[in-house]
């Protein structure tokens, strides 16, 4: 039920087979995820004593960043621990790591749901008093597949079973669908919102610059002064600040939506080969390749994700820079 538990047979020239080169990298972008995400955590708890806040949306991606932290440290962990020795230890070692992973895998999915459902709150200018409850709502449902998959790796017998792989693996690619189906309707959702608060501003830029040129032109003739220029001025400034506030949301929106299908992606290669594991008809090697591949991808997410959070989030950019010239 873990995808790193697959070997290939033909171990006397695993050196210089791709997969096994493919699953290397993976290892070596684990570290790598291992230090940067470390690296922003650190940052956060500096920032943290001195007292900078961060707003909700910032604490998802912290939260996001911390899982990812945990995760790539028991991938390399793992990595390096022979657990196909079919001894009782190995059996409870890779029970283990199944547990530890797919409850990662799962504080992944909800760290997304979270941002999804954050950016369709913040654009209907919803405060966080008013929606604490749809998120305790979203955490509730995914803990029931989260509760389940953790259960399967717990009733799993030593060796294999059929039964379990195959539950196993539906619920996981049904939890992966429905997580990416779900992330995609309330983004869709935000987009129509935005798009349609763009437009009401767009429309109500023009009246007031109409409306202000024409009051400065009429007025001006009698009214000698600064009066009705500075009136046109704050109309119009106003205007385009509103407009300005919408194009930033609707910027944030493409940056979460392209930060959100980018990590849905890279969980999409090991949902499926979790998923057809158990009806694998193909050779062993063939296993092996679709776990390295899939290993592959997790990994590149858990490098990305830090990279992902300082470019989309000015305030945790602004506190690493901080932190970086303090150095």
């Amino acid at each position: 039920m873990n995808s790193s538990t697959v070997t290939d047979p033909s171990s006397d020239s695993i050196l210089n087979q791709p997969a096994f080169r493919i699953e290397l990298a993976a290892i070596i972008l684990c570290l790598i995820a291992v230090g940067a995400n470390g690296w922003i955590l650190l940052t956060a708890l500096v920032a943290k004593v001195r007292k900078t806040y961060f707003a909700r949306t910032e604490r998802i991606l912290l939260t996001l960043t911390l899982v990812e932290f945990n995760w790539m440290i028991s991938v390399v962990f793992f990595s390096f621990i022979d657990t196909d020795d079919g001894s009782t230890i190995s059996f409870l070692l890779n029970k283990l790591r199944a547990a530890i992973q797919t409850i990662c895998l799962c504080l992944v999915f909800l760290c997304n749901i979270f941002l999804a459902m954050q950016r369709l709150f913040l654009v209907q200018r919803q405060t966080d008093d008013e929606t604490s409850i749809w998120f305790v709502f979203a955490a509730a449902a995914l803990a029931v597949p989260t509760i389940s998959l953790v259960s399967l790796v717990a009733a799993a017998p030593l060796g294999s079973n059929q039964t379990i792989s195959v539950i196993f693996g539906v619920v996981l690619f049904a939890t992966t669908v429905g997580v990416g189906v779900g992330v995609a309707v309330m983004y869709a959702r935000t987009f129509r919102v935005s798009m349609n608060l763009l437009q009401n501003c767009l429309a109500a830029a023009d009246a007031q610059v109409y409306s202000a040129t024409r009051n400065h032109s009429a007025r001006n003739v009698v009214i000698q002064g600064n009066l009705t220029d500075l009136r046109a001025d704050t109309q119009i400034k106003q205007a385009h600040q509103a407009l300005a506030r919408l194009r930033i949301e609707h910027a944030l929106l493409r940056n979460c939506t392209i930060m959100c299908a980018a990590i849905l992606v890279s969980y999409a290669p090991l949902a499926v080969q979790q998923a057809i594991a158990p009806w694998w008809m193909g050779s062993v090697g063939d296993q092996y390749w679709l776990a390295a591949i899939a290993k592959l991808f997790v990994s590149m997410d858990g490098a990305v994700t830090p990279l992902s959070v300082l470019y989309f989030n000015r305030e945790i950019r602004y506190v690493a820079m901080l932190k970086a010239i303090h150095e």
